[in-house]
């Protein structure tokens, strides 16, 4: 799966929590800039990274 395809899913699996990417979104959803600095209240975070541990793989991802 492409590192495109498994953005897009992870954001589609996170449309229901309150985030933020604050950074290397410009060129989203083709490419990021750099890596991408994202923003969940504390009390999502728990869910936040159960659904990226399930919906981004270690390719070229990391610290999710």
């Amino acid at each position: 799966m492409s590192h495109q395809q498994q953005f897009k899913d992870f954001i589609h699996n996170i449309e229901h929590l309150d985030y933020v990417i604050f950074r290397g979104f410009a060129l989203l959803p083709e490419l990021p800039d750099t890596d991408i600095d994202m923003f969940v209240p504390p009390e999502q975070y728990a869910e936040f990274c159960s659904i990226a541990q399930q919906t981004l793989k270690a390719v070229k991802h990391f610290n999710y």
